[in-house]
């Protein structure tokens, strides 16, 4: 994988693969209280904006909806984390 992004949590492969398996599966997230699983889930969930493109709140809210009913908690943790840009009510999924 060797994401600079994740690295700079200390993320390895191995330990992306395991929570990702944990927390996202069947069509489902569960939000972990760990930071450091948080970040793995959180990164993955990212993956289901393209990077560069630009998107309303509401569809951010609804393609995040359909994986975890806490879409708030997640885009504001995507947009904390710098993996999502937000201006104007406008989301930009940012580059890798």
């Amino acid at each position: 994988m060797a994401i600079a992004f994740l690295e700079r949590f200390d993320i390895d492969d191995a330990f992306y693969g395991k929570t990702i398996s944990v927390f996202v599966r069947d069509g489902a997230a569960a939000i972990p209280a760990q930071h450091k699983k948080r970040v793995a889930v959180i990164y993955e969930l990212s993956k289901l904006f393209e990077p560069g493109r630009s998107y309303p709140e509401s569809e951010v809210n609804r393609i995040i909806r359909a994986y975890n009913d806490d879409y708030c908690l997640i885009r504001r943790e995507m947009v904390s984390l710098g993996l999502m840009m937000r201006q104007n009510g406008i989301y930009t999924r940012s580059l890798d």
